[in-house]
């Protein structure tokens, strides 16, 4: 990441033991976001993979596949 910084969160995930895809969503923005503005961008059905709509936004995915 050329010219920023680095952060860790301190908590962490817990998946549940539903067997099927858990989809997780790394946001990154030059400016700080607030989880109004978070849920303002999400659209979609739950039951499919979310969008995310939010300008100046870099949104990496990972679908982790859990099997019984």
């Amino acid at each position: 990441m050329a010219g920023g910084t680095l952060s860790v969160q301190e908590e962490s995930i817990a998946l549940d033991e539903a067997p099927g895809p858990e989809r997780l969503a790394a946001i990154f923005r030059p400016e700080p976001f607030t989880v109004e503005e978070l849920r303002d961008w999400l659209s979609g059905p739950s039951s499919s993979a979310p969008s995310i709509d939010c300008p100046h936004c870099q949104v990496e995915w990972v679908v982790l596949e859990k099997s019984p």
